[in-house]
């Protein structure tokens, strides 16, 4: 009866740590489609949870909340998440937390010292992506070092997620004030920070050219330009 007993508590216990495993992908299924606020809600649970103790498992989760709060535009809030992991040692972790400081500064417009720092730190520790240059060029052209600025800004774009390109096109089309790449960030991924900045700036850029070739467009007098939103403020998976 005893065994019994305890063969039963023991199956209850493995079912428990199953289903937190589960739930521990969930945060990053949700910024998958999107879904920046239940995604950092979802990392929120996680990184209050008994999964907590777990130190791989709770600086992931607090990492994904930086990262979600990026994306919501919630800048400042990213950036605060971020100082709780400022002392991992993980090469990985440590890449993406000083990556995603560097973008929040950029996009802040704050700090560029800080933020080349930060992303020459990440390239340093692993292989990077394209945005980190884009991210570099950005913070080395408000230094005033402009050649090597304009350099690293012709940095090609791969397609790994939409999010990443999302980033990359929104921080070369913001250098170059480029109208194909600022369209191709709201298209990679709409409602983000990088949609939103991409659209400001699109409505302040001068409008195309008419292509004489085209024909007339029934849609033309119905399009209006979405207003920047104000304070609308907006790094990587």
């Amino acid at each position: 009866m005893l065994v019994a007993g305890g063969v039963a508590l023991l199956l209850l216990f493995f079912l428990f740590v199953a289903r937190d495993v589960r739930r521990s992908t969930r945060p990053r299924a949700l910024l998958a489609e999107g879904r920046w606020t239940d995604a950092r809600k979802a990392a929120e649970d996680i990184a209050g949870s008994w999964m907590r103790l777990v130190p791989g498992v709770r600086d992931g989760a607090r990492y994904l909340v930086a990262l979600t709060r990026h994306f919501e535009g919630d800048l400042e809030g990213s950036l605060a998440e971020l100082e709780s992991l400022a002392t991992t040692r993980d090469p990985a972790l440590r890449y993406a937390t000083r990556s995603l400081e560097a973008a929040n500064l950029v996009l802040l417009d704050r700090e560029p010292a800080r933020a080349l720092e930060a992303i020459r730190e990440a390239c340093a520790l692993t292989s990077h992506a394209e945005e980190d240059a884009l991210i570099e060029a950005h913070a080395l052209r408000r230094l005033g070092r402009v050649e090597e600025a304009d350099r690293l800004a012709t940095a090609s774009i791969a397609k790994v997620s939409r999010f990443e390109e999302a980033a990359a096109r929104y921080f070369r089309g913001a250098y170059a004030n480029a109208r194909a790449d600022l369209e191709a960030a709201v298209l990679c991924a709409p409602g983000s920070v990088y949609a939103h900045r991409a659209e400001a700036l699109l409505a302040a850029l001068p409008a195309p050219p008419p292509d004489d070739d085209a024909g007339p467009s029934s849609l033309a007098p119905q399009v209006i330009g979405e207003e920047a939103r104000p304070g609308s403020r907006p790094p990587r998976a």
